[in-house]
């Protein structure tokens, strides 16, 4: 059966939020709703994509979007009996490609430093580990 990229859809939340719940080393928090999935799509169009099989089966999944600068890739997710096959780098190049058509060049990616396997995934893809900078977050705003 082919795999089919598509560009996410308010309407996908309920299968790309079951396939995040299910993947290691995707963490999902309180803020991953429904809303705030529609809203990031909303300001990010043609940036996040799923791969299905067939109308019903996702098997992968991409966030991305961009500030006007720099573009950001979150909760990369393809099912284990699904990777290997591609499917990860076409979700991976779709996003940039549509970041760059927006005139952005520099891209990174957001991974949990525990997750292995998406580390590997990231250097196997040519992207660097970038030790010069810290990410720090305020979640009680």
């Amino acid at each position: 059966m082919t795999t089919e990229i598509r560009a996410l859809q308010p309407d996908d939340f309920a299968a790309v939020d079951a396939l995040w719940s299910f993947m290691k080393g995707v963490v999902l928090r309180e803020d991953d709703t429904l809303e705030s999935f529609s809203r990031f799509l909303e300001r990010n169009p043609d940036c996040c994509y799923g791969a299905w099989q067939g109308r019903d089966l996702l098997v992968g999944a991409i966030m991305a979007g961009h500030d006007g600068r720099r573009g950001y890739l979150y909760h990369l997710a393809v099912k284990p009996r699904f990777r290997r096959q591609g499917i990860g780098r076409q979700m991976v190049d779709k996003s940039l490609s549509a970041m760059q058509a927006q005139g952005i060049n520099k891209f990174h990616a957001y991974v949990k430093r525990r997750n292995v396997t998406a580390s590997l995934f990231w250097k196997n893809m040519g992207w660097n580990l970038r030790s010069d900078i810290c990410i720090y977050s305020s979640l009680n705003i």
